[in-house]
Order: structure tokens, then sequence, then C-alpha cells
């Protein structure tokens, strides 16, 4: 406690970032604007913030950021006593993180000025990754999940609510991101997120997901070939499994009906339909 006048005083505290007017007054004194091309649509809601914090599995002691922005989850991850890396490619917001945060969590905050695609995310584990994502960098970040080592206790993303439907989907509405996602790991929706909780605001609304890894994972070999068997089903236009699967495997006609058959398929179904274990079934039939 600081003194004032042979009194006890709390020290000041600081406003949240999630306050659109300190928000705007941080980034207006390092005169920078948001850019669009870069998905800067910064969170002033609380909710989805002390949500995501809450999400985290209890004990976790690193979290990593991708992409802290101007800090307001970072800011509740450190006040909640986690060991925080954030990773922010922009040099303004960087130097709005040092100023804010750094000091006065100087021995539970590292700053990675880089950009995230060119860093390694993983940590001694247990660790969590959380991150409020631009839709331009969303499949990236579900394609690199699974090469993850150690991978994540905890993964909650902040997406734009067309890629939230695509990975919390299942049959008859199953996508190539959806299969993806969920043979590494069981996604669930926390909460809905208005567009009007960002500033600028965006043009759709969002969603917040936490995606939990499966306890026991394919190995890399066998996920790799769900995953192209699905790319083929999915890759063509009509999408059926029979004319899908010849085309793209240049199998025979009669060798894929087999091989449908075998795992209780019909050329004619389409891969929206497939279950997980159906197109792990499917993909194992075929590599055999």
């Amino acid at each position: 406690m600081a003194k004032s006048c042979g009194k006890e005083v709390s020290p000041p505290t600081m406003s949240p970032i999630t306050d659109k007017k300190v928000l705007r007054s941080q980034l207006a004194a390092h005169q920078h604007r948001p850019r669009r091309s870069a998905g800067q649509n910064f969170l002033v809601c609380a909710k989805p913030v002390t949500k995501t914090v809450e999400a985290l599995p209890k004990g976790l002691s690193t979290v990593v950021e991708l992409g802290a922005g101007a800090g307001a989850l970072t800011e509740a991850l450190l006040e909640q006593g986690h060991q925080v890396v954030a990773i922010e490619r922009d040099s303004t917001l960087v130097t709005i993180l040092n100023e804010r945060l750094l000091d006065q969590h100087r021995e539970q905050l590292t700053i990675v000025a880089d950009d995230l695609r060119h860093t390694p995310w993983e940590q001694p584990a247990p660790y969590g990754l959380v991150g409020n994502i631009p839709y331009n960098l969303s499949g990236l970040i579900f394609r690199r999940l699974p090469k993850l080592h150690p991978q994540p206790e905890q993964v909650i993303l902040l997406v734009q609510r067309e890629v939230g439907q695509r990975l919390l989907a299942a049959p008859p509405a199953m996508s190539l991101l959806s299969v993806a996602v969920q043979l590494w790991g069981m996604p669930t929706r926390l909460q809905s997120v208005p567009a009007g909780c960002f500033w600028p605001q965006p043009d759709v609304d969002s969603v917040l997901v936490a995606i939990t890894p499966h306890a026991h994972q394919l190995d890399r070999d066998t996920y790799q070939s769900v995953i192209n068997v699905a790319r083929t089903g999915f890759g063509t236009k009509r999408k059926q499994l029979g004319g899908s699967l010849r085309r793209g495997l240049g199998l025979a006609e009669a060798e894929i009906i087999t091989q449908l058959e075998a795992v209780g398929l019909a050329p004619a179904q389409r891969p929206e339909v497939l279950s997980i274990e159906q197109s792990t079934s499917l993909a194992t039939s075929l590599t055999k």
C-alpha cells in the first residue's frame, strides 16, 4: 500500500483497455489507427475477456496469447496470476503493452514482438493458447494446432461466427475444417460476441470457442491420411463420395464401392454427413 499524509491509500488502478475511451486515447497518443488489413478489431466489452479467463483449466500456469493487440485479455490473464507469453507483431501495440503492463508484471509477462506465423507457440506443458483471431489467420491456426508438441491443455479462441459454426458443426453439416479440428480436439461454444463488442465494429458477429485436445491423439500419419481423404471428398462440386474419391484417388469405381461398403457407406453419400469416426474408418480402409 502507498502512504500519503501518514495514511495508507490504495495505489491508483488503470482503467481497463476494454473501455473504448481508454483504448482510443491510448491509440491516439501513439498516432495509431486500427488497420483493417491486419484484422485490428479491438474488444471493448469485458464479458468475453472474463469468460476466456474463467474457461481456462485450474492450475494452468502459462498462457500463450496469439495476437495480444492492446492487451485487454493480456491484462486479465496477468491479474489472475498467469505467466503470459504475448505475441504481437504491430510495433505500436507492442509499445502500448510495454507501457501499460510490463513494469507492473515484469516477472509474469513476456512480450514477443513478432508475427505469430513465424514464432513458436509451444511452452513447457501444461500451457494454454488464447486469442482474438482475425479471419485471414484462422485457417493457419487450426492447421497448426495438431502439429504442436507438447500440445496445449486448452485452446480458447474468439473467431468470426461463420468460422465458429464450421468448427462446431456435426453431421450432416461437416466441412473440411470441422473434420480437421474435431480429429484433434472437442470444440465447445462458450458464448456469442456481437459485432458491437469490437472497435472498429466489424460487419459480422463472433463467437468464443474452447477446444480441448483429445487425451489420445491419432498418430501423425493416420491424422494426415484422414485429412487427405476428407479433402478429396470435399474437393468437387457434386461432392458425392463415390465420384469424388474415384476421381481424386484414381481408383476404379468397383474398388471405391467395395471400400465404401466395407465401412457402411454408399457412393451417393456426401462427405458432410460423415461423422469423425466414419471419416477415420474410411481413410483407414483406403490406405491399407
